[in-house]
Formats: C-alpha cells, sequence, structure tokens
C-alpha cells in the first residue's frame, strides 16, 4: 500500500495543474507526503525540501533559497495538529492557510536577506578597494554572498586560477578581517565572512 501510495502520490505532484495555485498543490502534497511518512526518519526534512524543488519546477524559484523550516519549527505543535485534522475532518483550507502563511513569511524573510547580502558585498568590496586590494581579491568578495564558505582549493577550481592566487588573495582579505579562519587547521582550512554567516545562519 506504501508504494503504491507514494507512486500515486508522485504522479499527482508531477502532474500539470491548471486549476490548482501552486501554493495550494504544495501545501496538499507536503500533507499527502506526510501522511503516507514513507521512511523511518527524515520526512519532514524531506518534505519541506520537495516543496522547494516543486517551486523550482515550476520556475517560480530560480534558486533553493526558500526556507520553510525555521518558520515551521516555532510552530511545531500547530503543524503537527493541522494535519491531523485534515486525517480527522477532510477540511485542508485551515492547513492551507498557515501554510500560505509560511510560505509568505518566509519570502518576505528571505527577501529581506538578500538585500542585506547585497549591501554588505558592495561594503566589503568598497572596504577592499580603499585598502588597495584588486584582481582576484575582488572576485572572492563577490562569490561570498553565494557561499557561506570558502577553501582556497574551492576558489581556485571554480574560476580556474592557480592555487597560489586564490591562497594569497584569501589571505590578504583574512587581514583586512573580511574573512576568518574557522577550522583551526593547518590544512583543508575553511574560511568564512562573519557578516555573511551572521545573515545566512540567522534563525
Amino acid at each position: 500500500m506504501l508504494v503504491e501510495g507514494v507512486s500515486d502520490w508522485e504522479k499527482w505532484i508531477n502532474r500539470v495543474e491548471h486549476d490548482m495555485p501552486l501554493v495550494v498543490k504544495a501545501a496538499v502534497g507536503h500533507y499527502q507526503f506526510e501522511t503516507l511518512h514513507p521512511f523511518s526518519d527524515g520526512n519532514g526534512r524531506l518534505g519541506r525540501l520537495i516543496v522547494v524543488l516543486q517551486m523550482m519546477e515550476a520556475q517560480v524559484l530560480t534558486y533553493p533559497v526558500l526556507n520553510l523550516s525555521p518558520w515551521l519549527k516555532r510552530r511545531k505543535e500547530q503543524y503537527k495538529t493541522l494535519l491531523l485534522d485534515i486525517s480527522a475532518t477532510g477540511d485542508y483550507d485551515p492547513w492551507v492557510r498557515f501554510f500560505s502563511n509560511a510560505v509568505e513569511a518566509q519570502a518576505q524573510d528571505m527577501v529581506g536577506r538578500i538585500e542585506e547580502l547585497l549591501t554588505v558585498r558592495q561594503e566589503l568590496l568598497d572596504r577592499a578597494r580603499e585598502n588597495r586590494l584588486r584582481g582576484f581579491a575582488l572576485v572572492v568578495i563577490e562569490d561570498l554572498i553565494g557561499y557561506s564558505s570558502i577553501t582556497p582549493s574551492s576558489m581556485a577550481k571554480r574560476h580556474d586560477v592557480q592555487y597560489k592566487t586564490a591562497n594569497d588573495a584569501i589571505k590578504r582579505l583574512e587581514a583586512l578581517g573580511i574573512l576568518q579562519e574557522i577550522t583551526g587547521a593547518n590544512y583543508g582550512r575553511i574560511y568564512a565572512s562573519p557578516r555573511v554567516r551572521e545573515i545566512v545562519l540567522r534563525p
């Protein structure tokens, strides 16, 4: 029954619907997935990820930047109760309203964070230029809002430059306080921008 149920669910969420708004379809699909509960662990995380993938497939999102988890986790008991109520009553409306509020709130939160990140990127670029940094160091700063942590190797590979070029640029940015080494290791060092991480990791 579970295999058949998951198969039916997969066909339904991938069917092109013209009479159901995307957020409503995502809400209904999420309920169905959580009710099927196909795995012993991780159903909630996977269910929320599927919502994002649905929106990317529908081209509403270009990147997976919508994170419903913080909003839902703060309302965990209400979240569970509303899902159970559908099974008990067949009434989807309270759940769909709740889910739609989550999407709206987290979308607005993400827009705010993106605006903050763009401002921080410009401030860091200005600071670097004021300190006469040029070349690849500026490329690294441009990348920081897309990557919460970097390594010399990853930057060298991403931009097809020599390891030394990437490492030297990162060292100069570390000296200015733009980057911070967060591993405390001699090898496999990982660097991050404290200001970017604060925005990205903020609950």
